[in-house]
């Protein structure tokens, strides 16, 4: 793996964890009304999909149990087509896809250690 890499997988456990914790901390009531909460969220999102979208073919490859396209698709959908995003659906995939993700990325960054 390159160093480039590593860095964009280290970004992407970063946000994936960002957003959470801002969940857990806020709750969904809170996020569907609080749109400061919601630009945070998205906002992290938006790295995790652009991350995923550098990383190698290769790294990819070794780490086959994590959503790439799904994760680029979605920064597309944030980023280009931001009128049409479903606030009930991000908070879903917070908590549905993100705690894979991030196991996914910690036990593949705990072998590269």
């Amino acid at each position: 793996m390159t160093s480039r890499d590593l860095g964009y997988l280290e970004d992407m456990r970063l946000h994936a964890m960002d957003a959470l914790a801002i969940a857990q901390r806020i709750g969904r009531d809170e996020f569907l009304s609080d749109r400061t909460m919601q630009h945070a969220v998205i906002r992290c999102l938006t790295v995790i999909g652009e991350a995923a979208n550098r990383v190698s073919e290769v790294t990819c490859k070794a780490l086959p149990n994590v959503a790439w396209g799904e994760a680029v698709g979605l920064r597309n959908v944030v980023v280009h087509d931001y009128q049409r995003i479903d606030h009930s659906r991000i908070w879903t995939i917070v908590e549905t896809d993100l705690p894979p993700l991030v196991n996914a990325l910690n036990a593949y960054l705990s072998d590269v250690d």
